[in-house]
């Protein structure tokens, strides 16, 4: 018996099927097969029970989890606290949202390769919801998305926040004035879809200030809307300080509001299993390089 095979039953028993595993692990299915046989064979007694494609643990199996995630995490333990960490080895599926991949994702990435030039990391840039969805079926290992989080047995870094901004195109000749829920209504309104993080804040917005918006133009993609609302074919909320240039430029307007969009805080967040010591180290990498505000603004009354 060795840490591999109790690697490998952990894994089937988080994520259900011997194939899961071992996608996870980057292995072939016959070789997740075998480590569990050969576990099997040492302790003299079967783990799993079969139910269709899903592999489920017996009584034995599941009286073995909690003692093989403790040899896991003593492992982990011992690597960071002696071993030669640039020797890492490993694949970690980050789950990005877009406002992050469009500023410091890069940094990130290079940072880690600098760091740990064995760990290769594999990039998903997605929506809110579908992030979430991914991570709680362990189809990623680390989540890099705004708050708040709501899950049980998670982990999280902050990494600082931004202020979204409503803007427009001087073609819409928008009067320079603070504005009102009720006034901003009468534009069209480009936002991402329901799953993203700041559809909830936007429509939240209007619905405290009881005025019901219609007429939204959606897009799954921040730098299309950005684009859109350059030409003049709706409002849309935008962070100010990725589009400074076309502010200064006065391509965008800021539009002044009688309430102000909240700060949105943004964290990583990985499985709070003991022995996930490769996510944990790059939830603190990206904490380090995270370009957005470490702390919420002071509060201007109108933007």
């Amino acid at each position: 018996m060795n840490i591999r095979h109790l690697e490998a039953v952990v894994w089937i028993s988080r994520l259900g099927s011997f194939a899961a595993a071992a996608e996870k692990l980057h292995l072939t299915q016959p070789t997740i097969s075998q480590r569990v046989k050969e576990l099997e064979s040492h302790l003299g007694v079967k783990l799993f029970k079969r139910s269709g494609r899903r592999a489920i643990l017996n009584d034995r199996g599941r009286a073995l989890i909690p003692m093989a995630e403790q040899m896991l995490g003593m492992e982990q333990t011992i690597c960071k606290a002696v071993g030669n960490l640039t020797a890492i080895t490993g694949v970690v599926r980050v789950g990005v949202a877009e406002l992050i991949a469009l500023t410091w994702l890069p940094t990130l990435v290079a940072e880690v390769n600098r760091r740990y030039p064995d760990v290769n990391i594999v990039i998903d840039v997605d929506l809110t919801g579908n992030l979430w969805s991914k991570f709680d079926k362990r189809k990623l290992d680390i989540v890099l998305l705004p708050s708040p989080i709501s899950r049980p047995n998670v982990r999280a870094i902050p990494l600082g926040g931004v202020t979204f901004s409503w803007v427009a195109s001087p073609k819409l000749n928008i009067p320079d004035q603070v504005l009102g829920a009720k006034e901003l209504a009468q534009w069209p309104v480009i936002l991402l879809p329901a799953k993203s993080n700041i559809y909830e804040i936007i429509k939240r917005w209007f619905n405290d200030a009881n005025v019901n918006f219609s007429d939204v133009g959606f897009c799954n993609n921040l730098q299309t809307i950005a684009t859109l609302t350059l030409n003049g074919l709706g409002i849309s909320t935008l962070p100010a300080d990725i589009y400074q240039k076309e502010v200064e430029s006065n391509k965008l307007l800021l539009l002044k509001t009688t309430t102000p969009l909240p700060f949105i805080d943004y964290q990583a967040v990985y499985h709070g299993d003991k022995e996930l010591m490769l996510e944990e180290l790059i939830a603190e990498i990206a904490g380090e390089v995270s370009s957005f505000q470490k702390s919420m603004p002071p509060s201007g009354g109108t933007k």
